[in-house]
């Protein structure tokens, strides 16, 4: 595969897909004992403890491994792994995820056609193969990603006629008829290739899991937060953003990715002191060991955007350059030296943040970040619109 990078949020959203793993229902093949492990999985999954979920899927697999619950787990661990554990930066992890896929599926079929009527099971093949969807369209291969959505969507309808009362699956018929409506408006030529779903019908979906499902609540929120940030056609509320990761950060309070995530929504959402103060936390933790030295370039960055946000240009391009001296080769490092540049071009110091550009651009291009780097070389940088934490 392409090393690319993915656009803004969507890490976020695939790893949300990822952790679509359903609570037992009537027709459930899942004991209380793989039932308790799903739970402790995912929940080390957000608390970034990678290796320990690793550990209760795979002891789950042993409980039972014709069943695809502990495959799928050991899916989004390998996801996390690779979006959040290396933030994109060791291509050598995709591999294993797409076997990992691979061989979900191929044990999610072979259950469900022994066990037709298991509607859990059918959410967890058509979990992974809308997580192979999501991956591909991330690597903006849209037409294979859509037909694997396709496919996904047939399991979990089929779930849903099974077991209506089961609420969770509709979350993946929600995100299905969120971004089949949402690509093709923003991407042309998919108009004419894809059956355009609804974002309203999309959007509710995903709120009826948040707030009533029984397993993927946390999951179906942070789905919204994505929504409520980048959605360009009127579901855009950083407010609700706010509330709804305060919500999900009581749940995991430890989280780096989901502090980082809870940041840029209160940036958004134009909560200026709350974002630098938060900011400056965040560079503590990684500064204490609550948090990994690797999310010190990405703490920086936050701080750095909230410097520019209360017009304090030379401490923002300190800190731009501080995360890419702390880490250097972290994408969040690399991402640091062209706001660094942004910076100095707004500062009218053009010799420096051409310096900042250069940098920039001679660093492995693993997340697609080269383009902004040579468009700074190209000619002085103006802010238009929002000055995102992370590349547009």
């Amino acid at each position: 595969m392409s090393r690319s990078a993915l656009p803004r949020g969507a890490a976020a959203v695939a790893l949300a897909a990822a952790l679509c793993i359903p609570c037992r229902s009537a027709t459930s093949g899942v004991t209380p004992e793989m039932d308790r492990a799903v739970r402790a999985g995912v929940d080390a999954i957000y608390n970034m403890d990678f290796d320990g979920a690793q550990a209760v899927y795979e002891r789950m697999r042993a409980l039972n491994p014709e069943h695809p619950f502990a495959e799928f787990g050991l899916t989004a661990v390998a996801w996390a792994r690779y979006v959040y554990g290396s933030e994109m930066g060791d291509d050598s992890l995709l591999k294993p995820f797409e076997e990992q896929v691979e061989r979900t599926v191929k044990v999610g079929r072979a259950w469900c056609k022994a066990h037709p009527d298991d509607a859990e099971a059918l959410v967890a093949l058509g979990a992974a193969q809308g997580i192979e969807g999501r991956l591909l369209a991330t690597r903006r291969q849209y037409v294979r990603a859509y037909m694997s959505a396709r496919a996904s969507m047939k399991s979990v309808r089929r779930a849903v006629k099974i077991d209506p009362e089961f609420k969770d699956p509709y979350l993946g018929l929600g995100m299905y008829d969120y971004y089949t409506d949402l690509y093709p408006r923003m991407i042309r030529p998919l108009a004419k290739l894809i059956l355009r779903g609804d974002r309203d019908r999309g959007i509710r979906q995903i709120r009826l899991v948040a707030e009533h499902g029984r397993w993927m609540s946390v999951t179906g929120k942070m789905i919204l937060v994505e929504i409520h940030l980048h959605d360009p056609y009127g579901a855009r509320d950083p407010a609700a953003a706010v509330r709804l990761m305060e919500e999900v950060r009581a749940k995991y309070p430890k989280s780096a990715m989901l502090h980082s995530a809870h940041l840029i929504a209160l940036y958004q959402a134009g909560r200026l002191d709350d974002f630098h103060k938060g900011s400056e936390e965040f560079v503590r933790k990684t500064g204490t060991g609550e948090y990994r030295k690797m999310d010190v370039a990405k703490g920086y960055v936050l701080l750095g955007t909230s410097f520019v946000a209360l017009r304090r240009p030379e401490q923002a391009v300190e800190a731009f350059l501080q995360a890419a001296q702390l880490y250097p080769g972290n994408r969040w490092a690399v991402w640091a030296l062209i706001r660094a540049g942004n910076v100095y071009d707004i500062m009218g110091k053009r010799e420096q943040a051409l310096s900042a550009y250069k940098r920039a651009a001679d660093a492995p291009d693993r997340w697609g970040y080269k383009e902004h780097a040579l468009s700074g070389l190209g000619r002085p940088f103006k802010i238009e619109g929002e000055f995102t934490v992370d590349p547009p």
